[in-house]
């Protein structure tokens, strides 16, 4: 896999893809799709959106940016059992990664974590923070020796979108739309309640489960 955001593997056309959008704004879609590599697992992204904007000054989480959260097959029924991150890439293609981690005493949450992960993006139309970009395409690669040391047979995986409408640094007035909490009652401690995907894509058995259907 050439990592440079442009989804132009043939591969890519050939896995079972994620598909949906956010119910406030049908023209904001998100696609989503696994491979599964010797070195590591690979997602693509294609988001059509008309309001693009990212700037530096801001985390990663207050850009437009996708977001996903993964899983080994550890954390099928508590997060803390296995590898589980949130990992963004926004749509500069700054990226930034967080593990599911104790947070104090009986409490746990995502916190910044030295786990690997690459990202790229290629806008659609135009730049990001103008008028004319209407969407972007996004290429993560997580390497497996941050996800579990070896190559899984399958991640549980829980997709988010992040919108936000202005190139304003200190702008936090972002839209987060967590597709598993939106449309499959996915809770943040359980894995197995999120989507899983392998080396083909979104597995067989969720497909139905899918707004693509």
């Amino acid at each position: 896999v050439t990592l440079d955001g442009s989804l132009d593997e043939s591969f890519w056309g050939e896995k079972r893809w994620f598909e949906s959008y956010l119910e406030s704004r049908p023209d904001v879609t998100l696609r989503m799709t696994s491979h599964f590599g010797e070195k590591g697992a690979y997602f693509a992204f294609d988001v059509n959106d008309p309001e693009v904007y990212a700037v530096p000054e801001r985390f990663t989480w207050y850009n437009s940016a996708v977001e996903l959260y993964v899983s080994t097959a550890d954390g099928a029924d508590n997060l803390a059992n296995g590898d589980a991150y949130e990992a963004d890439v926004d749509a500069s293609g700054r990226t930034s990664i967080r593990k599911w981690s104790r947070q104090g005493v009986g409490a746990y949450g995502f916190n910044n974590w030295p786990t690997k992960m690459y990202g790229e993006v290629v806008t659609k139309n135009g730049a990001v923070n103008t008028a004319e970009c209407t969407g972007y395409t996004v290429e993560m690669f997580i390497p497996w020796e941050g996800l579990g040391g070896e190559r899984q047979e399958f991640l549980y995986v829980n997709p988010a979108l992040i919108r936000m409408s202005s190139d304003n640094p200190v702008d936090q007035d972002r839209i987060w739309y967590n597709f598993g909490m939106e449309e499959r009652s996915a809770a943040w401690g359980s894995a197995s309640t999120w989507w899983v995907f392998d080396e083909n894509g979104l597995d067989a058995l969720d497909v139905t489960t899918s707004v693509s259907g």
